[in-house]
């Protein structure tokens, strides 16, 4: 038998007319409509339609070669327990497309499955493709009730046979219903299963079934390819039309940019006005409690309490407060005036205050007056260190720009933006909203957005940003920045990439709950997602740690079969000409010793893996559905500090803030008491250690993180501390450099 060549049939380099944003059917559009070539099926129906990418692609390919073949989709069109329910725009909008071109035999049926399967007689169907509700029983109910349809020339496509979580069954039917008959199958755009149950098959068709491991391998890796190419298609027309959109919006800012400006200025004016007086109330208040709470204070109480009981007896009666006060001058070494004079003294002694303190919350572990003089001592130890080869890291988060997954889950237009400045305080003292300054509300598809942040960062010490990354079995998501930065090479600052390679949930932690989009990790996944990232460690920008690219991830104990991914990226690194990689194991969800794991070293990730109090108690709330937990900021800070020196490798880590009730309001996780002053102290001891600990590459420090607003963990300026995070962080780089001036 002639063995089987793609490339004989060109209807896989075929342009698809329908390619929605959210269908996640795109990367077999290739194979769908080669298939349609190769069986050249009389009757071809599809069970599970949504967007119709799949069938329009059939449909298509039955119109581009002109077969007398008749097909029919077949949906509820409402959702089910895998995809949530949808409004019947959905169908409007395939019906709007698919009937002006294929009404003449194609037809779009209502209806449910089971309803729909005696309008279809035995023995005649030709190709059926079943994507529908993706648990085991009703994939299996779907095949055995479906099968009698099925002609000697039958053909069953499943859909997800790669997806192992969220209740996906479709593997495991897979598995066991493919001992039975010729199959093939391919793992990419979450996996396509192709089942022969007929007898009597095309012998082009049967040349794909029965091809070796080798030629198997190089056809899936083609329509992977292809399929890549496809799955972008969506994004780059989203691209365009942002572009005239973003045209169109920079003609109507200029119309108003003076009016704007106008209005900018009276409102910043306002906020700092705001701002001054917020603080000069809580310094105030905080003056009074130190006053009213001292040794001082309770000693001048009692003396004003016999002064009065003795002016009631007419003892000063007669005599003018001028006179009385004569007279207490007069006796300069009185008990009397002796006693005054050690009252003012203890009172004074106590009120020096250095930074106002926020009222109605539990007191910090670390005072202000204890902040200065700890980061005095911090600033002397560092100067003697003479460390110019420190390097400051900061995470950076890329979701401040619309994409399509998000405008489907959460809404459009949906950025990081969306739920900062909806953020209510939970409780009195508590600091939210967190508002952007300097900045202000910026979109990172905007490229001078993301030359201001790297000029902001490296004018205050910083070394470098880690892109947090996201890939998802060949999908990537929030990608354009990192693309942008790669292809134009702006602005010109270090960076490295953090795998963020946990599931993507409603529920922001990671949690198996409400999968939007999820990890799908096999060997050839492993490969592909080394291979993706070798023209970014290429960057001559990307950073590295002794010459082998640095590459985090953020859960390594997610990842099925760890040490054999590890040894797989090295090989290919290695096979790729690159050499050694710096795989780093970030320190999340209970991970400690990266070695386990097959990793070079661990990094901090504060606040996870912290044991601290939970202060939710001594709160004063505000919002009566809070149950989320209070933490004190420098008692953490200490914890981690002071925590035992491990056998392993370790990259220490700092957060300046930690306050995600942006993205969870009543059940968000809040550090309390965190302030510049405080940020520097921690910063300070971190680096102080590193620089102590460490030599030449390794002496990094993590900073969690840049730019996280829905964390409340961010380096850029807001509107209540402006640039003073900013100058901690410059402060102590500067004096472990051996380069800070007071």
């Amino acid at each position: 038998m002639k063995s089987f060549n793609p490339l004989d049939h060109p209807i896989i380099f075929s342009t698809p007319a329908r390619l929605t944003r959210y269908s996640f059917w795109q990367e077999h559009i290739p194979f769908g409509m080669l298939l349609v070539q190769l069986l050249k099926p009389a009757l071809l129906v599809e069970l599970g339609t949504h967007y119709g990418d799949s069938y329009c692609a059939f449909c298509q390919a039955v119109k581009e070669l002109s077969l007398p073949t008749r097909c029919y989709a077949v949906d509820n069109w409402q959702g089910d327990e895998h995809i949530p329910t949808y409004g019947s725009d959905v169908l409007t909008g395939l019906r709007e497309h698919h009937d002006p071109r294929y009404a003449d035999f194609s037809c779009l049926v209502q209806s449910d499955f089971d309803a729909a399967r005696d309008n279809f007689a035995d023995g005649t169907i030709d190709l059926l493709h079943l994507d529908g509700t993706h648990t085991y029983e009703a994939v299996k109910h779907d095949f055995q009730t479906w099968l009698p349809k099925l002609s000697r020339r039958g053909v069953v496509l499943f859909h997800d046979t790669n997806v192992l979580d969220r209740d996906y069954g479709v593997r495991q039917f897979f598995d066991e219903i493919k001992q039975s008959y010729p199959h093939f199958e391919f793992l990419h755009g979450y996996g396509l299963g192709i089942l022969a149950v007929g007898p009597e098959q095309p012998e082009t068709f049967l040349s794909l079934l029965k091809a070796g491991n080798e030629e198997q391998a190089v056809i899936k890796q083609l329509f992977f390819q292809l399929g890549q190419r496809l799955s972008q298609t969506p994004l780059l027309r989203q691209l365009l039309d942002d572009k005239k959109e973003l045209e169109s919006l920079k003609d109507r800012f200029k119309d108003h940019q003076l009016e704007i400006a106008g209005l900018n200025y009276e409102k910043d004016a306002l906020q700092k006005q705001l701002v001054r007086r917020e603080q000069a109330m809580s310094y105030t208040q905080s003056q009074l409690q130190l006053i009213t709470g001292s040794n001082g204070f309770a000693l001048l109480q009692k003396y004003w309490d016999v002064r009065n009981r003795l002016r009631q007896g007419k003892l000063f009666a007669d005599k003018p407060v001028e006179e009385t006060q004569a007279q207490a001058d007069s006796v300069q070494n009185g008990s009397e005036n002796s006693q005054l004079a050690e009252l003012n003294q203890i009172a004074h002694s106590q009120l020096t205050v250095n930074e106002p303190i926020v009222v109605n919350l539990p007191e910090p572990a670390l005072t202000s007056e204890m902040l200065e003089a700890l980061n005095g001592g911090n600033l002397a130890r560092l100067k003697r260190l003479s460390a110019p080869d420190l390097r400051l890291i900061a995470y950076y988060l890329p979701q401040f720009h619309p994409i399509p997954e998000n405008d489907l889950w959460w809404g459009k237009g949906f950025t990081e933006w969306t739920n900062v400045p909806k953020a209510r305080p939970n409780f009195a003292g508590h600091y939210q909203p967190h508002l952007p300054a300097d900045l202000g509300y910026y979109d990172l598809r905007v490229p001078e957005v993301r030359e201001h942040q790297a000029a902001l960062a490296k004018e205050y010490g910083l070394h470098g940003f880690c892109y947090h990354h996201y890939w998802f079995g060949g999908r990537r998501l929030l990608e354009r920045p990192l693309n942008e930065i790669l292809q134009s090479g702006q602005p010109d600052f270090p960076f490295c990439i953090c795998w963020a390679n946990e599931n993507w949930t409603r529920r922001w932690d990671g949690q198996e709950k409400e999968i939007l989009m999820a990890q799908n990790h096999s060997e050839e996944d492993d490969r592909n997602f080394i291979r993706h990232l070798f023209p970014v460690f290429e960057d001559s920008r990307y950073i590295r740690v002794n010459g082998k690219p640095l590459l985090i991830v953020y859960r390594a104990n997610i990842l099925p079969e760890a040490v054999q991914t590890i040894e797989r990226w090295r090989e290919e690194a290695r096979r790729a000409g690159l050499g050694e990689l710096y795989l780093v194991a970030a320190q999340t969800f209970g991970i400690e010793d990266p070695r386990q794991y097959g990793f070079d070293a661990a990094v901090e990730f504060p606040p996870h893996n912290i044991t601290a109090d939970n202060l939710a108690d001594q709160v004063n709330k505000l919002n009566k559905d809070f149950t989320g937990l209070v933490f004190d900021y420098t008692a953490t800070a200490n914890g981690m500090i002071y925590k035992a020196v491990p056998d392993y490798k370790v990259i220490r880590t700092v957060m300046p803030g930690w306050d995600n009730t942006p993205r969870r309001q009543n059940q968000s996780h809040i550090f309390i008491n965190s302030s510049p002053a405080a940020y520097e102290y921690w910063l300070g001891k971190i680096v102080e250690s590193t620089v102590n600990s460490c030599q030449g590459d390794e002496r990094l420090v993590f900073i969690n993180a840049w730019n996280e607003w829905g964390e409340g963990a961010h380096l850029e300026p807001d509107r209540l501390y402006g640039h003073q995070y900013l100058e901690a962080t410059r402060k102590i780089v500067q004096a472990a450099q051996g380069i800070y001036q007071q």
